[in-house]
């Protein structure tokens, strides 16, 4: 699976579970509403670094009682790393790289 296909099938599962829109998510994760629809059509894409940081944001977020989507890997850290900032978004300054769990598709 691709990484965009990923990070859209995160994203739906995501809003489907909190109860928002997918450009509410877009504008959550990506700071710009419309992204996840341009992704999704074709007419956008995104860099690695911004999908982890996407995929870093779902993982710290990810509703209780809510199964992560099983055929993508689910980003985790250690415990003592920084989880999120006081703004709420994921830190880029983690004292370690994210392992992700699961088998790599």
């Amino acid at each position: 699976m691709l990484l965009k296909d990923q990070l859209l099938a995160v994203a739906d599962a995501y809003a489907q579970a909190v109860r928002l829109s997918r450009s509410r998510i877009s504008t959550l994760v990506l700071n710009r509403g419309g992204t996840l629809d341009a992704i999704a059509s074709g007419r956008a894409d995104i860099t690695t670094g911004t999908f982890e940081k996407a995929m870093i944001w779902f993982s710290d977020r990810w509703p209780v009682g809510t199964e992560w989507p099983t055929d993508i890997a689910r980003p985790e850290f250690p415990q003592d790393a920084d989880r999120v900032s006081t703004a709420g978004a994921a830190t880029s300054d983690r004292a370690a790289a994210p392992a992700f769990s699961g088998s790599a598709p």
